[in-house]
């Protein structure tokens, strides 16, 4: 079924890529200055832009204030893979992978996709402008 579902997506497809990264342009090109990490693509390369993730030191705080404004995000890896129940058996500890650890605490995925106009990608930026 769902492959079904994606074949009847594949014409679409170039379509898709080319918003998703004019949407991503647009966040990079808007929150250039606000000191968060943004996401790089090396050049020569092209990024589908599945998701947008930044990364930011007060990731909740700003995720909460984001929501206040009605803006939903959300929390990538969190908690790492090494920390999900499923690998409790493990015996893997907080402080095992703490690259890994500190990264999870800050990554914040924003809104993207083609269901978004630019214009909603602009009023995002504008919030986390306003409260980052």
């Amino acid at each position: 079924m769902q492959a079904a579902i994606l074949r009847a997506k594949l014409p679409d497809l170039d379509n898709m890529l080319v918003d998703r990264r004019a949407q991503a342009a647009r966040y990079s090109e808007g929150l250039a200055a606000t000191g968060l990490d943004l996401p790089q693509t090396l050049p020569g390369y092209g990024h589908a832009w599945r998701n947008y993730v930044i990364e930011a030191d007060d990731r909740d705080g700003l995720a909460n204030r984001l929501a206040q404004r009605g803006i939903a995000t959300n929390l990538t890896y969190a908690p790492p893979m090494h920390l999900q129940p499923v690998f409790a058996d493990y015996g893997i500890s907080i402080g095992s992978f703490p690259v890994t650890e500190r990264a999870a605490v800050r990554l914040l995925g924003l809104p993207i996709g083609p269901q978004l106009a630019m214009e909603e990608i602009d009023e995002v930026i504008s919030a986390i402008r306003a409260v980052a």
